[in-house]
């Protein structure tokens, strides 16, 4: 499955990956990286990091339109930096299917 970003998600790409300190990984996740999506669907991003990130990211970077970014911060619990969204991973089950597709 070949999964195209639009402009928007890979340009909030380019600004994460350009903060101090960068994430270790960004993986999309939800309908658009499982070919589910429609019109009315957002991007969910996965951001691993840590806390020093998430405080970069609300610091430099403008929230983003349409787009869930959940940074996990101490490789279990995660923040969105700019919506009320927390949570863990507890639960979540990860198969890496090739290098650039899990499940």
């Amino acid at each position: 499955m070949d999964v195209q970003l639009t402009t928007q998600v890979e340009a909030l790409v380019a600004r994460l990956v350009a903060l101090d300190p960068k994430p270790a990984s960004i993986w999309m996740i939800g309908s658009r990286a499982n070919g589910r999506a429609t019109q009315a669907s957002d991007t969910d991003l996965i951001v691993f990091g840590t806390m020093a990130l998430i405080e970069a990211a609300r610091a430099q970077l403008a929230p983003p339109l349409a787009v869930d970014c959940l940074v996990v911060f101490d490789e279990n619990n995660f923040l969105d930096p700019w919506q009320k969204k927390s949570g863990s991973l507890e639960g979540f089950t990860w198969q890496r299917v090739s290098e650039k597709l899990a499940t």
